[in-house]
């Protein structure tokens, strides 16, 4: 008994002297931050010397350098000392740089506390100077729950801190299915990859994708870190939504009915939505061959809703023990459809606009007015729940920042289906435009003039975008008068035309164009391009008195080409007639006119007519000829 009270003294007094406040008065001292610790070569366990450690402050109480720096004595021994400033702990992150070829690497989220003992200082972990993984994973099989014995197991790296052996690591599983992974690092970061277990009593290899190696940098007993239950699964979080309002289908029965792929040990599973929507789809695979299963699911909501089926859903076989998300699986009927906002004034999106759709016909919709605003680019989206497919009518309300009042585009049909698809409803144009097209001919033909290019420039009114606009005459001589805008009114301007030669342009005229607000083309005007020969000739006696009946030949003899080689008129009771031929280019035409009178007055040739042409719609005299009457 003795004996025993001599050792508890004995254990009390080292005890008390290894205290830092033993045979002290006092021995509370200024706040300060103090920790001894140390680095080891990770393989032998030995202190390496020479290692430069930095602690760096983050966060978390100051003090006085936010930099602390150290370097390990030959045992591997570091100390790192500040004073405290506030209360609280320290948080920062570690940097260990070993000597070279080994790079450095940082340990993030390292928490110092504070003491005011004198001579207390915490102590770190031990530190190696290379960081490793050391992973133990256990592998159970699926249906049995047990170990995959004696399996074969390589991990393959796909991302992450890089494996200093090789990104290929190859180990085997003992009699309990555990296997252990050990390799240095060069890298903080998680090292990821795909494990493959080859076990030999299964047909095919068993693949975990994105297996997670945490990367150590501390020495540590090594611990098992995760338990693999592999074979072919088919389990599935599900969940379930009501199309159009977006809500969760509660409490609905659900049921999937294989209709091909992968067999089942059960055709058929049942099972019901929580409030959110959600249940776990448990397929049970009737072997280990991968691929996926087709089914149909029917989904029985609460009444008053109908029943709804999902047909050819496909879920996808994976050999991991996670329990993926399938996916969220539309349940009813909806009308979806995407549009776009134009100003029409100069065609540019309309964005931020009020948009609501406001149902007047066809399907019962959900809600009834749909209000939405439009995005940058002027594209917005419609979704309405229906009870059915069809169509859904109603009219688009659309208010820009600067309307008073919103424009009402009538009768915009939407599309009721029971699927995800989006439609396109269409582009809209609001607001005013100008929007006006003229038609050109040829003077000569009164054929289309197609290919002459008119250029519109303003000469008063509303401002415009660009004041001077060019088309090109299409094939029917139409051309579009269409100059941006952002204002409303009248806009006054010229037009010019240059034909597909390139000579010289020619006015048509002044326009006066009006905005409206709607897409209606109004007709600008026609006109005339092209030159002419439009001329009148006029054959009266030596007493002035006309000349009626005479039949004239005008007969070409040089000059541009015309259509007609000889052009036949006969004068009227003021003695007039057309002296017209159709030319074929701009110049001047040279003939001789051929005057056959009524007796008793004396055939005449006058020689060397000469006709050129001009640019305008008039009608010119060319001359008036006199004829003799004969003695």
């Amino acid at each position: 008994m003795r004996r025993a009270r001599w050792l508890v003294a004995a254990v009390l007094l080292v005890t008390a002297g290894c205290d830092p406040c033993w045979g002290t008065a006092t021995c509370e001292v200024s706040p300060r931050v103090s920790y001894a610790g140390k680095v080891i070569d990770f393989q032998s366990g030995r202190g390496v010397a020479g290692v430069a450690v930095t602690f760096r402050r983050t966060g978390g109480a100051p003090v006085a350098a936010d930099s602390l720096e150290a370097v390990t004595d030959g045992e591997g021994r570091f100390q790192l000392r500040v004073a405290a400033e506030g209360a609280g702990d320290v948080v920062g992150e570690l940097t260990v740089r070993p000597p070279a070829p080994l790079a450095p690497y940082t340990v993030p989220g390292v928490r110092l506390a504070q003491t005011s003992v004198a001579g207390g200082a915490g102590v770190l972990p031990t530190f190696v100077t290379q960081p490793y993984v050391d992973y133990v994973a256990e592998l159970l099989y699926r249906r049995s729950g047990g170990p995959l014995a004696y399996s074969n197991v390589t991990f393959a790296r796909t991302a992450g801190a890089r494996l200093v052996r090789g990104d290929t690591v190859s180990t085997g599983a003992g009699p309990d299915g555990w296997f252990y992974l050990e390799q240095p690092v060069v890298g903080a970061d998680t090292v990821v990859g795909d494990l493959t277990v080859r076990y030999f009593d299964l047909p095919r290899p068993l693949v975990v994708r994105g297996v997670r190696l945490p990367v150590r940098y501390t020495d540590r007993l090594p611990s098992l870190d995760r338990s693999f239950r592999l074979g072919t699964a088919l389990d599935y979080t599900a969940e379930f939504r009501y199309r159009g309002t977006r809500g969760p289908v509660v409490n609905a029965q659900v049921e999937f009915r294989r209709t091909g792929g992968l067999a089942l040990t059960q055709p058929t599973f049942t099972g019901r939505t929580d409030l959110n929507g959600q249940l776990v789809l448990v397929l049970t695979p009737a072997g280990e061959a991968a691929g996926e299963v087709v089914g149909d699911v029917t989904v029985r909501p609460p009444a008053p809703a109908a029943p709804f089926v999902i047909r050819g859903v496909r879920v996808r076989s994976y050999d991991s023990d996670e329990l993926p998300f399938l996916g969220v699986l539309g349940v009813g009927y909806q009308a979806v459809a995407a549009g776009e906002l134009l100003f029409r004034g100069d065609r540019s999106p309309l964005g931020d606009a009020e948009v609501v759709f406001e149902r007047t016909g066809g399907l019962a919709a959900e809600p009834a007015r749909f209000a939405t605003r439009s995005l940058a680019d002027g594209r917005f989206g419609v979704t309405l729940a229906t009870d059915g497919e069809g169509e859904v009518v109603g009219d688009l309300l659309v208010r820009v920042p600067s309307a008073a009042e919103p424009t009402r585009l009538p009768n915009v049909r939407l599309r009721a289906r029971g699927d995800d698809s989006v439609r396109f409803l269409g582009r809209f144009g609001v607001g005013a435009q100008v929007l006006y097209v003229g038609q050109l001919a040829q003077r000569a033909t009164g054929a289309p003039a197609a290919g002459w290019a008119v250029t519109f420039r303003r000469t008063g009114g509303i401002a415009l975008v660009r004041d001077t606009v060019t088309a090109t005459a299409v094939e029917w001589g139409g051309f579009e008068i269409a100059p941006a805008t952002r204002a409303a009114g009248e806009v006054e301007g010229v037009l010019t035309a240059r034909p597909p030669s390139g000579g010289a342009s020619v006015t048509l005229g002044s326009v006066r164009l009006r905005t409206a607000a709607d897409d209606s083309v109004r007709l600008a005007g026609r006109w005339n391009v092209g030159p002419s020969l439009l001329y009148v000739g006029e054959l009266v006696r030596t007493d002035g008195t006309p000349v009626e009946g005479a039949r004239v030949e005008f007969r070409r003899t040089g000059g541009i080409a015309t259509a007609e080689s000889v052009v036949t008129e006969r004068s009227n009771a003021v003695g007039r007639f057309r002296l017209a031929p159709t030319p074929l280019a701009a110049g001047e035409v040279v003939g001789d006119l051929h005057v056959f009178p009524p007796a008793p007055l004396r055939d005449t040739v006058i020689a060397n007519v000469r006709l050129p042409t001009f640019e305008s719609d008039e009608v010119r005299l060319r001359d008036v000829w006199r004829l003799p009457v004969p003695r």
